[in-house]
């Protein structure tokens, strides 16, 4: 994270799904890093505070254990 304007990707496992937050950008209201995960089936929102490295995730649904499709 070298500037406020810096974009990057998180790449998160959860329960054994994994997800991808791309387009994160500094978020000047809430004063952290935001990313979106636009392939879930639901709304899924990640925030990084700067400088103390604690991740925050937010969904509207519980995030169900991955299962392989066969």
């Amino acid at each position: 994270m070298k500037t406020k304007t810096d974009k990057f990707t998180i790449n998160l496992e959860i329960n054994g799904r994994k997800i991808v937050l791309t387009n994160v950008v500094w978020n000047n209201k809430t004063g952290q890093y935001i990313g979106y995960d636009s392939d879930a089936e639901n709304i899924v929102t990640c925030g990084i505070h700067p400088k103390h490295y604690d991740i925050s995730i937010t969904t509207n649904q519980a995030i169900p254990p991955y299962t392989e499709q066969a």
